[in-house]
């Protein structure tokens, strides 16, 4: 669901991005290839990883996010706290903070496969990268805390109101 929208959910779907309201589903077209992932953050912009970089839509307005950081495909999205945005290109994690528009870059490629499925951002401020291999990095303060294998092969994450992770996977569900 859109934060700022109600009643407006952006759907990612054949490769491109979608806007769903009062029923109908309409395409958005961002004039890039592929639409990979969206992550809609704290201030109501969403964030969208294309083929070639990022996208952001404000309300109307349509913008590529083009630093030299970010000229590859972004597979995956997600905001840490309320203004740390992460992205990943296969095994690279990389950071952008909109307070201080620095990036630093995270290799995760000795973990799991080296391939990114998933970034989740829990509300005690920790990170956690999805690897295939069934391992999960945590990360904190964009530095590498530890990385365990997890029972199922992680595709989703969630957190329930006791700050527990559950990971969702091909296998079923796993705490």
């Amino acid at each position: 669901p859109d934060r700022k929208l109600p009643g407006v959910v952006w759907i990612v779907a054949g490769g491109g991005l979608c806007r769903f309201k009062e029923g109908k589903i309409t395409p958005i077209h961002l004039n890039v290839g592929v639409v990979t992932s969206i992550c809609q953050d704290s201030q109501g912009v969403l964030w969208c990883g294309t083929n070639v970089g990022v996208i952001t839509i404000a309300g109307e307005s349509v913008v590529r996010f083009k630093p030299s950081d970010l000229n590859n495909q972004v597979e995956r999205i997600t905001e840490l706290g309320d203004s740390v945005m992460w992205f990943s290109q296969g095994s690279l994690l990389i950071s952008y903070s909109r307070m201080t528009g620095r990036f630093d870059r995270l290799d995760c490629s000795p973990f799991g496969d080296g391939y990114l499925w998933k970034l989740y951002a829990d509300r005690a401020g920790i990170l956690y990268a999805l690897m295939g291999a069934s391992v999960c990095v945590r990360i904190r303060h964009g530095i590498f805390v530890d990385s365990r294998i997890v029972p199922t092969p992680p595709i989703s994450v969630a957190e329930d109101n006791n700050g527990n992770l559950w990971f969702g996977g091909y296998g079923g569900i796993a705490k």
